[in-house]
This record gives C-alpha cells, sequence and structure tokens, in this order.
C-alpha cells in the first residue's frame, strides 16, 4: 500500500513574486515594443500611399518623394533595410 506523498505548500514569497513580476513586466514590454512597431509601420505605409499618389498626379517631383520616403523612415524609425520601405 503507497501512502500519498504531501506536497509542497510553502514557498518562497521572494522568488516567487520577483520571478512573476519579472516574467510580466519583460511579456508587457515586448508586447508595448511590437505594438509601437506594427504602429510605426503602419503609420509610414499611409504616409508613403499619400506621397505616391502625390507623385503620380504630379504634384511633387521624384526627388520630392525620395526626401519625404527618408524623412518618413527617420520619425517612424523604419530601418534602411526594411522590408516595409517603399523603394523607387
Amino acid at each position: 500500500m503507497t501512502l500519498p506523498v504531501p506536497t509542497a505548500v510553502k514557498s518562497s514569497q521572494l522568488t516567487a513574486t520577483t520571478t512573476g513580476f519579472i516574467a510580466h513586466e519583460n511579456a508587457m514590454r515586448r508586447r508595448g515594443e511590437r505594438m509601437e512597431n506594427y504602429q510605426n509601420i503602419i503609420m509610414y505605409k499611409l504616409a508613403m500611399h499619400m506621397a505616391e499618389d502625390m507623385k503620380n498626379r504630379g504634384i511633387i517631383t521624384e526627388e520630392e518623394y525620395v526626401t519625404i520616403e527618408q524623412k518618413m523612415c527617420e520619425k517612424f524609425s523604419i530601418k534602411s533595410t526594411s522590408i516595409y520601405r517603399n523603394m523607387t
């Protein structure tokens, strides 16, 4: 006959609390960074869509379009190697 082994009920308050908060904070920070990056990409793409429309209508020149593209990359933190950039 086997007797049930009692489970440990007491845990280290310091370890449990600290680990829980650190993991939670890291996860929330990463989620916040991803959301910010996503929003930056969306805003960049919207701005470039409008700039491309203006270029196609003859409102701005190709050179002005390139300048706008560079400024929007800086504003929305889009790297030069990003797959989301509008390359012409």
